[in-house]
């Protein structure tokens, strides 16, 4: 029997929901893990910072922002298999796009230059977790969890302040100071200015990848979700743009706990009815949630 589009459209909004709960989760546990292998490890001449030194290194700041980010999905992805309508708000989608560039480049940079020059060093021990596990899994976590929003330049942008907070004192350390051994050898090979030119020129570009593909799978996500609403008219013989919100209502009184007004889904079906405004289908959807609902207490 086929599934009605807009159980298809929760569905897959619950299957989201727990996709990020075991990711987020996963990846913090990780971290977490690796850092305090980390601290318990004793310094060498090949790994020096380690031990308290560990917050030296932009793999473990790097990892601590995308755990951040990561910790923050939980409660949403938990209230989304609650209520069968994944949605983060905006500030911790900023948050996770941060920690999802600054691990990138750490995945990057280790794979690139620091296998070479260190060996399985790189990739072993705490590195194991903060080069590569928590990395990959931060940008899946990010790419695939929310699939509705845009991301602009300003985003980019604003994705850049813990590699700019970190190059800061890097510089200022190493440079200014030089209380810090040129950690990753860029300073040494390129000069001072060559750096700094060189990493936010990755940064950059790093940033602006990760911003195309998120907004091309949101695109396709949209795409997605109009063609099923769509389908709603063949499948209901052309039914009004308030008989599908009425379903709607139903559909969630019935599988959710509290009061739920998924407000992408919304506008996206008044775009495709063309019927009535935004703020009309979603006065008539409370209405409906709510004369429903008095009916299941």
């Amino acid at each position: 029997m086929k599934r009605h589009p807009i159980s298809r459209i929760v569905l897959r909004n619950k299957v989201r929901s727990a996709f990020a709960l075991i990711l987020s989760v996963t990846i913090f546990i990780f971290v977490l893990a690796s850092v305090v292998i980390g601290l318990l490890t004793t310094p060498s001449s090949i790994t020096p910072e380690r031990g308290s030194r560990v917050f030296m290194l932009f793999t473990v700041n790097s990892n601590l922002v995308a755990a951040a980010g990561a910790i923050c999905v939980l409660p949403y992805a938990v209230d989304g298999l609650r209520n069968r309508w994944h949605r983060i708000p905006k500030w911790v989608d900023r948050l996770l796009y941060c920690g999802t560039l600054s691990v990138n480049m750490t995945l990057d940079f280790a794979l690139l230059i620091l296998l070479p020059r260190m060996g399985n060093v790189a990739v072993t021990g705490m590195n194991l977790g903060l080069h590569v596990v928590c990395p990959i899994l931060t940008i899946i976590l990010f790419l695939c969890i929310e699939n509705s929003r845009i991301l602009t330049y300003v985003d980019s942008l604003l994705s850049l302040i813990p590699y700019f907070l970190y190059a800061t004192i890097y510089f200022t350390m190493v440079v200014a100071l030089k209380k810090w051994r040129d950690i990753y050898g860029l300073v040494d090979r390129l000069g001072p200015i060559g750096a700094i030119a060189a990493m936010t020129f990755f940064a950059l570009s790093l940033s602006a990848v990760l911003r195309i593909i998120h907004n091309y799978l949101s695109f396709k996500g949209s795409k997605r979700l109009s063609k099923d609403l769509l389908s709603i008219d063949n499948l209901q013989n052309h039914i009004s743009l308030s008989d599908a919100i009425d379903r709607l209502a139903s559909l969630y009184v019935n599988s959710s706990y509290e009061m739920v007004v998924p407000l992408d889904l919304i506008s996206e079906m008044t775009h495709i009815y063309k019927e009535s405004s935004f703020e009309e289908a979603v006065e008539e959807y409370v209405e409906s949630f709510l004369k429903k609902a008095k009916w299941n207490v």
